[in-house]
């Protein structure tokens, strides 16, 4: 049975205040990276900051992702006649929504449950819930909701519950239910324009058009070709025009996660990394700005009169394609370079879980130590523990040893190599006693199977290493985003995290 609780990350938006919790649900392929959850963050207006806002996060896949099986079809199919291939490519790709589809469903009915085990550890003062979903994400909502143990099991009440462009279909019994679980109302924002919900085959869905016993309002009247792409782009128009609760209409705000950066270059817009740097004392600055330096490719000099802002400029440049972006003289933002490297350390499975840009950082650095050294290093295994427990030179410490192993030059060097750890060994030595012969074969073979699996994580990890060591940026960026880790925990800033 899939583990639901996997599948779902909360995220509590800055300047949390207040008893009333706003709850957001994407929908499919949305928020399958890091860039793209601070987007639909970022949509969220400042005029709600007088509540609880969070942002919820769920393993909804993404179109463009296919797995080994959809290759090999596909592949196949091609050599056959690309008419083929597209033919194979489209009822793949139906296959996968229609799964995804189910996953919502499934979801919906433990949604609550986990929801509920985070309000009360992290925000146990709200008492009242307003809720959001888009796409797939209504439809999660919608099953949530229709959970019969819910208002036994959880003592917050719930006011107005919004579907925008949902696609789900709902019964007018369903509706029936859906009214009875909350205390305010029943929204449905939809568009008949929204021609996105016409592959929801089987279903009438409920985001293209009015529906008896909901407050029904179409998005045509925000904009004429009003899509299902546009809810979270326009999202300050769609919940001042449906008169959302919490949210202040006379207070209508751009809400970039609350800093208003006076500049519009790339430079001051990149807020994760160029507002970060210039809150972060010289000493950790020249640290990761060493780091930096490593790559030929860059072109910081000793002279900058504004250290953090040539850093961000040669950050983006070196991240990503960085030959596309010397080429085209622009680079890609922080949170874009930190899903390149996600995408480099094939951590897909797992990074839906990173809802804050500190967490990402956390997982990428853990992930780095552990193909850099072993699974077993203390930074691999509790990053956040080891940085708490230990002086700023012992961190910086540990990041030029993660640094030189990440170089081209480390493998001719094993013969030297001697890295002290953190922390002390915890790794216990127990006594192995004699096998007795009715268990020989099966102890053999289970040991048999472990070395081979430890063989096959090792080959991995060395992989993985060689291919960072190659690239020329990698390199350079891996122990600089350690270091910019350590200025963003001891900033303490929510607003940069």
């Amino acid at each position: 049975m899939e583990n639901t609780r996997l599948n779902f990350k909360f995220t509590t938006l800055p300047n949390a205040t207040g008893t009333i919790a706003n709850i957001f649900i994407h929908g499919y392929s949305a928020g399958h990276h890091l860039e793209d959850r601070r987007l639909l963050i970022n949509s969220i207006s400042a005029s709600m900051r007088n509540c609880v806002n969070i942002f919820v996060f769920w393993n909804s896949s993404h179109y463009s992702r296919f797995g080994l099986l959809s290759r090999g079809v596909i592949f196949a199919a091609s050599r056959v006649h690309p008419a083929a291939a597209l033919a194979t490519v489209a009822a793949d790709r139906a296959i996968h929504f229609t799964k995804i589809r189910s996953r919502a469903n499934a979801l919906g009915k433990d949604f609550f449950s986990h929801l509920g085990e985070y309000l009360r550890e992290r925000h146990p003062e709200v008492s009242r819930l307003n809720l959001v979903g888009h796409s797939l994400g209504g439809r999660l909502l919608a099953h949530a909701l229709m959970t019969p143990p819910l208002l036994k099991e959880h003592r917050f009440e719930i006011g107005d519950a919004m579907f925008m462009g949902a696609a789900v279909e709902v019964t007018p019994y369903q509706t029936l239910m859906l009214k009875q679980r909350i205390e305010g109302r029943l929204i449905n924002a939809y568009s008949p324009k929204d021609d996105t919900l016409m592959l929801n085959i089987g279903e009438d869905s409920l985001g293209r058009r009015r529906v008896d016993g909901f407050m029904n309002w179409p998005m045509t009247d925000v904009k004429e070709n009003f899509g299902h792409t546009d809810y979270w782009p326009n999202l300050t128009e769609v919940l001042s025009h449906t008169c959302f609760a919490g949210f202040g209409k006379d207070q209508i705000m751009t809400y970039e996660n609350g800093l208003e950066a006076a500049e519009k270059d790339p430079i001051a817009k990149d807020v994760y990394l160029y507002s970060l740097l210039r809150q972060t004392p010289d000493d950790v600055q020249n640290e990761a700005t060493k780091h930096l330096k490593t790559s030929d490719w860059t072109s910081i000099s000793n002279e900058e009169r504004d250290l953090p802002r040539a850093f961000t400029r040669e950050f983006q440049l070196l991240s990503g394609h960085f030959l596309v972006n010397t080429f085209r003289g622009s680079g890609i933002t922080y949170t874009q370079a930190l899903d390149s490297l996600a995408d480099h350390f094939d951590l897909s499975g797992t990074w839906h879980r990173c809802g804050s840009v500190i967490e990402a950082e956390e997982m990428i650095i853990s992930t780095a130590f552990r193909h850099a050294f072993s699974s077993d290093h203390p930074m691999a295994l509790s990053l956040s523990e080891c940085i708490d427990e230990m002086s700023q030179q012992d961190y910086f410490r540990q990041i030029d040893a993660l640094a030189k192993q990440l170089t081209v030059a480390s493998y001719f060097n094993r013969a030297d190599e001697s890295v002290e750890e953190p922390t002390p060994n915890t790794v216990k030595s127990t006594s192995v006693a004699p096998l007795e012969a009715s268990s020989f074969q099966p102890s053999l073979l289970w040991k048999v199977m472990a070395d081979l699996q430890a063989a096959s994580d090792k080959l991995t990890r060395v992989a993985t290493n060689a291919r960072t060591a190659l690239k020329p940026a990698y390199s350079a960026l891996i122990p600089a985003i350690a270091v910019l880790y350590y200025a963003r925990r001891r900033l303490g800033d929510e607003q940069l995290m």
